[in-house]
């Protein structure tokens, strides 16, 4: 089955759902009986759950990248994800960027060698990460990325 959703699809999820995204692999995975149960994420969301001991969170970049979120609302696009039949528990609750999610339990901080406690926040991209930490005034300046792709970063703002 291919996915249309109508012609302005991309500007809900702020992309075209394209084969490699993870919103499509689902789908090709439920297709073949082979979907797992269990929550979807990337391996920064199953970091952030194991440093913290919580359930699995995920961002609002983050989620996008899956092409089944709806930038506009900040929630999962219900319709996408139903139309693909996929489950909706399937999808990590979203929090914002830089909201303490949890601290690293003393198993976790033994692990990997830092202290008990340590706040943990909801996972972020390495381009929106590299961003966050490149410049000097978000609303006035870009980032330019080019090492093995290439990529410019600007912010804008949620009512732009």
């Amino acid at each position: 089955m291919l996915f249309r959703s109508g012609p302005d699809a991309w500007r809900r999820a702020g992309c075209h759902l394209a084969t490699g995204h993870m919103g499509l692999t689902l789908h090709w995975m439920q297709q073949e009986g082979v979907l797992p149960t269990g929550t979807a994420l990337s391996i920064m969301e199953f970091v952030t759950a194991r440093l913290a001991g919580i359930r699995p969170v995920t961002e609002p970049t983050c989620a996008a990248a899956s092409g089944l979120f709806d930038v506009h609302a900040r929630t999962w696009n219900a319709a996408a994800i139903e139309r693909l039949a996929l489950p909706a528990g399937l999808f990590p609750e979203v929090r914002e960027a830089a909201t303490v999610v949890g601290r690293v339990g003393p198993a976790a901080a033994a692990r990997v060698g830092i202290r008990p406690g340590v706040p943990v926040t909801a996972p972020l991209g390495d381009q929106q990460a590299g961003f966050v930490g490149s410049v000097a005034d978000r609303r006035r300046s870009a980032h330019l990325n080019v090492g093995t792709g290439a990529q410019v970063s600007a912010f804008v703002d949620a009512g732009d």
